[in-house]
């Protein structure tokens, strides 16, 4: 069994309703190549582009992420048998990696990492092949789709197949219920003491023999 192609979203919205009102909205996008023949071993790690669009503001401005945002990480994930019945898909070094939001001033220009992909990204070894493995968190924001934004992809050999990704640029609103992720994510400051951060996530996960 091996990955052909997957693609992982996140949609991630801070709030806090302090004297400083703060908020964020992000969309992380994870374009992932082909892998190798999955086994136990910790050497099989697919390369992945991360593209990220996102706007916010604080007591002090706001800042935004300027369309067609994205990083090629060179065996940035990782996909093993993690258990005799667990196919698991990481990164290998995740939440490490920024991209820079463009501020109203000084004070709001700031990087924004890359978020930690979920532990539960994982599938059962026994799957047919070809197949699909899918995942989408149930209450996810509404989000108003802009026109979609090409991004070049360089030319790498896990990607010689194709020349560039298609991103939306989008308005987030606040959904229902996420996964309360304060303590998987990184804050260029301290959003208040009384704050949420919510993601939702999806996945599809194509693979071949």
């Amino acid at each position: 069994m091996r990955i052909s192609t997957a693609t992982i979203d996140c949609w991630l919205y801070v709030n806090t309703t302090t004297t400083a009102p703060y908020s964020d909205y992000q969309h992380h996008h994870w374009d992932i190549g082909p892998s190798d023949e999955i086994d136990a071993t910790l050497n099989n790690r697919p390369t992945y582009i991360w593209a990220l669009n996102g706007s916010g503001s604080d007591g002090n401005g706001s800042w935004s992420i300027p369309p067609g945002q994205y990083k090629t990480l060179n065996k940035g994930a990782m996909v093993r048998l993690s258990s005799p019945t667990e196919v698991s898909l990481t990164q290998w070094a995740g939440a490490t990696n920024n991209i820079q939001a463009t501020g109203s001033n000084s004070l709001t220009t700031h990087p924004v990492w890359e978020v930690a992909w979920p532990k539960d990204l994982t599938w059962n070894p026994g799957l047919g092949t070809p197949s699909t493995t899918t995942h989408r968190d149930v209450g996810q924001p509404t989000i108003q789709l802009g026109p979609p934004v090409f991004v070049p992809v360089s030319h790498h050999p896990a990607f010689l197949d194709l020349a560039g990704v298609l991103v939306e640029s989008f308005v987030l609103s606040t959904g229902v219920g996420g996964r309360d992720w304060k303590s998987e994510m990184q804050y260029f400051q301290t959003p208040g003491t009384n704050f949420t951060a919510s993601a939702w996530w999806a996945w599809t996960i194509n693979l071949v023999a």
